[in-house]
C-alpha cells in the first residue's frame, strides 16, 4: 500500500501558550478546560487558502514542511 508522510517543524520558543504540569485535557494533553495549546490556528497552515495551486505546492514552497512517499507491503518478500 503506498502512503505519503508529512512533517512540519516549527519554533516551540514562538509558539507556546503556557505550560501546565500535568496533563488536563485528553485531546490536547497539558490544556485545561480543552483550550487549544498553540497560538496558531489548529490545522495550520492548511486552514486557510493556498497561495499557490495544490497541497503539494504549498509543501514544497516552504522551508520547514517536507513529505516522502513510502510503501507498505505485507505477505511475500518482493
Amino acid at each position: 500500500m503506498d502512503f505519503v508522510a508529512f512533517v512540519m517543524l516549527t519554533d516551540f520558543e514562538q509558539d507556546m501558550v503556557g505550560a501546565e504540569k500535568k496533563c488536563g485535557s485528553m485531546s490536547f494533553c497539558g490544556a485545561r478546560d480543552a483550550k487549544y495549546p498553540d497560538k496558531r490556528a489548529m490545522g495550520y497552515p492548511f486552514d486557510r487558502p493556498y497561495s499557490v495551486k495544490s497541497i503539494a505546492d504549498t509543501v514544497a514552497a516552504q522551508q520547514n514542511m517536507a513529505t516522502r512517499k513510502f510503501k507498505i507491503r505485507h505477505g511475500q518478500a518482493v
